[in-house]
């Protein structure tokens, strides 16, 4: 299967910088390296997405099951409380999001906790070989575009702001801390 994402990310970034290329220089999209490669990680992450989570509901393909001594009754109760579900069906809305490029800084954010739990399991749990590669890539993919849409995300990891509600224009001045000069 990572051979075809491979390929359809691939085709993807070929697509754009066709695109790119038949705009020109004065077009406004920058030709950088940088826009291809999170280009290429949307699509192989957000295809790898849609790959894993329609798959629980619709049983295209048999679901891996574990069967690791720690790791199999964790997916167990998931799946019996419900929450496993629930994984997926974000991972689904995440891979429609990257794919389509709408809310990617969201969808990436959103997704963090799932990518570090699939990493933390392959790598400290399961730790086979074939899981030694898929968490980590998971992991690391995901921060790949958290760090990319990293513009976006920044100002809200500011250790004191005033709250700033939606229907407001200006952010509210009531403070505990101490007012700054």
């Amino acid at each position: 299967m990572d051979a075809v994402l491979l390929l359809i990310a691939c085709a993807a970034v070929a697509l754009v910088w066709y695109r790119d290329r038949g705009r020109g220089a004065t077009s406004g999209s920058p030709r950088k390296p940088t826009r291809y490669a999170v280009i290429w990680v949307r699509y192989f992450f957000g295809f790898h997405a849609l790959y894993s989570g329609p798959n629980y509901f619709l049983h295209l393909y048999p679901q891996m099951q574990m069967v690791h001594p720690l790791a199999g009754p964790f997916q167990h109760y998931m799946e019996a409380v419900g929450l496993f579900g629930i994984v997926k069906l974000i991972e689904s809305i995440v891979g429609v999001c990257l794919v389509l490029d709408v809310f990617v800084p969201l969808a990436a954010i959103i997704e963090m906790p799932i990518s570090f739990t699939i990493c933390w399991l392959s790598v400290f749990v399961v730790a086979d070989p074939r899981t030694l590669w898929t968490g980590p890539r998971e992991l690391l993919l995901n921060a790949f575009l958290v760090l990319a849409y990293g513009g976006w995300v920044a100002p809200i990891l500011r250790p004191r702001v005033a709250p700033r509600p939606l229907w407001a224009s200006e952010p509210i001045k009531a403070s505990l801390t101490k007012p700054q000069a």
